[in-house]
């Protein structure tokens, strides 16, 4: 990308990260649950994906609310059925549903393959949608527990870290 002038020295830089660690996967005690069930964790800050992470994350997050099926939280969906309900049958009957667990359950392929047709919908000349899907690939946790190396083989990674801003 750097080569063919689609990013900037600044993210070159922010992406060439030389000092990594493997991720490191921690069980998270949720303590508000009965028996304190613990939460898949892995943390990778300071690993080989997640400068990469970032740098997809803040191309992608912006298309996230443009999907179809996007609900930010329960007042946008209150709104949205407040604008449809001249057009719910006064005989529906309207769920909620509360998902648990969701990134880990998606598959890779099938996530991978949605978030490509989400991304050929949109047009984005700098850096090229093919480069943001090779580095996508890139995503699959590969992590240490009990000094054992292993690669995640169900579910999708979820972000390695908190946004920051890179520009290209």
């Amino acid at each position: 990308m750097y080569q063919r002038n689609q990013i900037s020295n600044k993210a070159l830089s922010f992406l060439s990260t030389t000092d990594c660690k493997a991720a490191k996967f921690d069980p998270l005690p949720k303590i508000h649950k009965p028996g304190n069930p613990g939460k898949p964790l892995i943390s990778s800050n300071g690993s080989h994906t997640e400068k990469i992470s970032l740098f997809v994350y803040h191309f992608i997050k912006p298309l996230v609310p443009q999907i179809n099926s996007y609900i930010h939280d329960t007042p946008d969906i209150s709104r949205k059925l407040e604008n449809i309900k001249n057009r719910i049958r006064s005989t529906a009957i309207i769920g909620i549903f509360d998902v648990t667990s969701l990134d880990i359950n998606i598959p890779y392929a099938e996530g991978i393959a949605a978030t490509y047709a989400t991304l050929s919908e949109k047009v984005q000349p700098c850096p090229p949608i093919s480069d943001i899907k090779v580095l996508i690939k890139v995503l699959k946790n590969n992590f240490t527990f009990s000094d054992k190396h292993s690669l995640q083989r169900r579910g999708t990674a979820i972000s390695t870290s908190w946004p920051v801003y890179v520009k290209p």
